[in-house]
């Protein structure tokens, strides 16, 4: 999920991974609160600067608020550079039965643990406001997670230049055609609203059935399904931005939006609306959603199996759905809340009303992997 200044970089996880490691970054907690709980507990968190912010001013203060006893070392990585480190650790640590130094993690990684068995399963009993969540958004990681947050890809249009935006994914690509120029999506291994729209356009051509087990395993016999869907992309070159120019990153695509290169692009639906509230985009930018709808999907806060600090743990997890923290997310990082709707405030529903609720399940990360390089073999040129 996630999301995209971008340069503390590893600073933080250097100044951060001695608290893992029982090092001197490590905090004592403090005595026992009203709660009764009391210690402390590791969080890994990898992402961008955005999200680190998030936690740190704003959910886990107002946690240990509520919880005085309970005090959270947070290690962050930005842009995941620990994540394979991090993998492994956890699964030495579920092979042995020895604690990673972790107790829990959020981050790209969260899914793959979760497929790999890695992590401890979520059920109501441990986390009794889990049952506010869609139970479809368990799917990809077999309840071995917990979404806590969301967000999907649309398609963003500027209503000055685009007074009929598609409706559909075969008007958005016949609209490419008879606008030449005015389209661009990032390289797929550049950010996940470009991955997005490459995963639409093959899709097409996949069975529904192949379609989940892309997403939950990895499956590469079947990716001579996806030969029609790269041809397709290839034929829309000459109609992309200048003649196929595909930018490496979905904020380069974002900026050519934001300053009226281009009319329409795919978007992380937060972002987007971020980028609306600060002026990136001007007011003309409009969002929709295509049928079938574009990826998207939550972001996980996973425990690994391993970890003598599981009630607190829980505790927090359960915190993070509460109404008061949901809304938080919702106003700091434009996120789609990780409950369901109808357990938000009327003032959020409404905000939301317009981006629907379905979405398709992303490619698992060996299947994206998989797709990006024959996307980069197969599109371009």
């Amino acid at each position: 999920m996630k999301f995209r200044p971008w340069t503390l970089a590893a600073i933080a996880v250097v100044a951060l991974i001695g608290a893992a490691c029982g090092g001197t970054g490590t905090t004592a907690a403090p005595g026992p609160s009203a709660s009764g709980l009391s210690g402390s507990f590791t969080f890994y968190l990898s992402g961008d600067v955005n999200i680190q912010h998030l936690w740190l001013d704003t959910l886990i203060p107002d946690y240990q608020k509520a919880n005085p006893g309970v005090h959270v070392n947070l290690v962050f990585s930005a842009h995941g550079v620990e994540d394979v480190t991090t993998l492994a650790k956890l699964s030495q640590s579920a092979q042995s039965g020895q604690y990673s130094g972790f107790d829990l993690i959020e981050g790209g990684l969260v899914k793959d643990a979760a497929q790999s068995n890695l992590l401890t399963r979520i059920t109501t009993a441990e986390v009794p406001r889990s049952a506010e969540i869609d139970p479809n958004q368990f799917t990809a990681v077999q309840h071995n997670a917990m979404p806590y947050r969301g967000s999907k890809v649309l398609l963003a249009y500027d209503s000055s230049r685009v007074k009929n935006p598609p409706r559909t994914l075969g008007d958005l690509l016949a609209w490419i055609k008879a606008h030449p120029g005015l389209f661009d999506y990032n390289v797929p291994s550049g950010g996940g609203s470009g991955q997005a729209f490459v995963e639409a356009v093959l899709n097409q051509y996949v069975p529904k059935d192949d379609q989940q087990k892309m997403g939950l395993g990895y499956v590469p016999e079947l990716e001579g399904e996806w030969n029609r869907g790269f041809q397709q992309l290839k034929s829309l070159g000459p109609d992309i931005y200048q003649h196929g120019v595909y930018p490496a990153s979905q904020d380069q695509v974002y900026q050519l939006l934001g300053n009226g290169t281009i009319a329409m692009c795919p978007v992380w639906s937060d972002q987007a609306l971020t980028a609306l509230k600060s002026g990136q985009f001007p007011p003309t930018v409009k969002l929709t959603e295509i049928s079938p709808p574009l990826y998207g999907g939550p972001a996980y806060l996973g425990v690994p199996k391993v970890t003598p600090h599981k009630k607190l743990v829980f505790s927090f997890m359960n915190f993070l759905l509460g109404q008061a923290e949901q809304v938080k997310i919702v106003d700091q990082i434009q996120g789609l809340p990780g409950i369901e709707m109808s357990h938000m405030p009327a003032s959020v529903q409404r905000r939301f009303s317009s981006l629907g609720t379905t979405q398709s399940l992303p490619y698992s990360a060996k299947m994206a992997a998989d797709l990006n390089r024959l996307w980069q073999s197969s599109v371009p040129g």
